[in-house]
């Protein structure tokens, strides 16, 4: 674990429920983070406070929250704020959809991954850097994807909108890099979780993601985590803007 210290620090983290969310969110309260883990699935929200407290650190808690409501976002994290100032923002939540060519997609299959994926990235980084600019320092982090470089067959709107998550990633970052906040993305290739192994190429999704990593196999969420926790680093003042390839050399 990279050792930085969090301890007062608020932390939110959306998609905190499982994957990447969940084991970001963990290791920031190992960090000392107190941390508010956000999810639209309110009973696995429910589960991963349950697992965080029995940890003992008592600084967990939980708000069921769709990123593609752009009010519910707002009015969220302005209660937020007002409860314990944000300092982080690791925004996880995302889906992929089913996988459909191009020619078959239903617009409204296309129109929900964009308002999960782009929009709610939109919201809560908009949400967030207005509490952060008040103060004059904050760390938001964001997720790419190499699908989105690489056109991943049959996710056209999945690879659409984390491209436009890089880019806005990297506008905000130029927005806000004369204050103390910093802006950044992580682009991973596969990461084992539940949605790798859900997405799309049938019982061997893990596999065939293995085999076009040149390390040989998917990083592990507590590899992506150490990486979150570098970028989110009140010692990290310098990096921003950045759209970190995490791809073990993408074969």
């Amino acid at each position: 674990m990279i050792p930085f210290d969090f301890g007062g620090r608020h932390a939110v983290v959306t998609g905190a429920a499982s994957g990447i969310g969940a084991g970001v969110a963990l290791r920031l309260l190992a960090a000392g983070a107190f941390v508010t883990a956000c999810d639209i699935d309110g009973t696995a929200l429910d589960r991963f406070v349950a697992e965080a407290g029995s940890a003992g650190t008592g600084r967990c808690q939980a708000r069921r929250l769709d990123v593609a409501d752009h009010a519910q976002v707002r009015a969220t994290f302005e209660a937020l704020d007002a409860e314990r100032p944000i300092d982080v923002l690791v925004h996880a939540a995302a889906i992929v959809g089913k996988p459909t060519p191009v020619a078959e997609l239903d617009p409204a299959d296309w129109q929900k991954v964009i308002a999960t994926n782009l929009t709610g990235t939109f919201n809560v980084d908009q949400a967030a850097v207005r509490a952060m600019q008040r103060r004059g320092h904050g760390r938001i982090l964001n997720f790419g994807s190499v699908a989105a470089g690489e056109g991943a067959m049959h996710i056209a709107a999945y690879n659409a909108s984390k491209a436009g998550v890089v880019a806005l990633t990297t506008t905000l970052a130029k927005e806000t890099a004369d204050q103390d906040i910093a802006v950044n993305c992580i682009v991973p290739a596969g990461v084992r979780t539940p949605m790798v192994a859900a997405s799309g190429q049938g019982n061997d999704s893990a596999g065939v993601a293995a085999r076009r990593i040149a390390r040989g196999r998917l990083a592990e969420v507590a590899e992506v985590a150490d990486a979150v926790l570098w970028l989110c680093a009140k010692e990290n003042s310098f990096t921003t803007g950045q759209a970190f390839n995490f791809a073990g050399a993408r074969a």
